[in-house]
């Protein structure tokens, strides 16, 4: 049978250890006596407390707070949240007072798209009810699938770029 020759292990004295022990013992036996640790970190480290950060952040009010109403540099949202609404009984053209606007039209109307509004035209248009409405455009053509909305409650979208008009939504 082999026999194993293990190498012999010293402690040094007054050796470091790691994580402030250190031995303070001469031969086989070890004393750790554990250094104060507090000294070495600052106070939010034991007090877990935002006021005991040292060069902490200078934070806005709305970062505390969470409130929408201490944001500084807000968008004025005014004029994106209305939406207006303009009832159409009887046949007519577009008008410019009709853009960004939806139109609710009750009853066999002709709506004619007019080639003189402004690049960037919009509306909406709302069959309140199950009578034809029909769209044409004042000279050129309307791009779209058709142009008639018959279907109660059916929406188009049409818009105006300066030189055509489209539209989208609910037309047979």
């Amino acid at each position: 049978m082999a026999t194993l020759d293990f190498p012999t292990i010293t402690t040094p004295t007054a050796a470091t250890w790691l994580m402030g022990y250190t031995s303070t013992a001469s031969g086989g036996e070890v004393d750790f006596k554990i250094v104060d640790l507090k000294k070495a970190f600052a106070t939010v480290a034991s007090s877990n407390s935002y006021n005991d950060l040292s060069n902490k952040p200078a934070l806005k009010r709305v970062a505390t707070t969470g409130a929408y109403a201490d944001l500084t540099g807000k968008p004025d949202l005014t004029s994106v949240a209305t939406i207006e609404y303009v009832t159409v009984t009887h046949s007519r053209a577009l008008l410019a007072s009709d853009k960004n606007k939806i139109l609710n039209v009750t009853g066999t109307v002709n709506i004619t798209l007019p080639n003189s509004l402004s690049s960037g035209f919009s509306a909406v248009l709302f069959n309140e009810d199950s009578n034809r409405t029909q769209i044409t455009v004042t000279t050129g053509t309307l791009k779209s699938k058709a142009i008639n909305m018959d279907s109660q409650y059916g929406a188009v979208t049409v818009f105006y770029d300066g030189t055509t008009w489209r539209g989208v939504g609910d037309l047979s």
